[in-house]
């Protein structure tokens, strides 16, 4: 699908991604898409428990791995962010996503083709 935004301040994709951790609390997680940006937009990964955010709504979570900045045309960029999760509690399970923002007034980012992919770490 295509999820995309107008505001300057981060808001959430709403992907809903989940996973159980089941014996290590020690997930990776990767995100890739493509982003079409409106000004110098910003990529943040997210995690939390409890229900997912819905798309648009206010920045929630944990924010892990390096923020991505991408470009200020109209080009659609592949992106790819990833991180490592520890620390969590086997059996609760955890919901991923994105926080993204235009970098300028009046433009829109849209995220395209977002896949995520989870696993547990052994």
């Amino acid at each position: 699908g295509t999820f995309s935004t107008t505001s300057t301040t981060a808001v959430m994709a709403g992907l809903s991604g989940a996973i159980t951790p089941q014996s290590t609390g020690v997930i990776h997680v990767t995100l890739t898409g493509d982003v079409q940006p409106g000004g110098v937009s910003v990529l943040q990964l997210t995690w939390g428990t409890g229900t997912a955010p819905s798309v648009g709504s206010a920045p929630s979570g944990t924010v892990v791995g390096s923020a991505v900045s991408v470009g200020s045309t109209s080009t659609r960029y592949p992106i790819t962010c990833d991180a490592t999760i520890s620390g969590l509690t086997v059996g609760t399970p955890i919901w991923i996503d994105v926080t993204y923002k235009c970098g300028t007034a009046s433009t829109t980012t849209s995220l395209r083709d977002v896949h995520i992919s989870a696993f547990e770490l052994k």
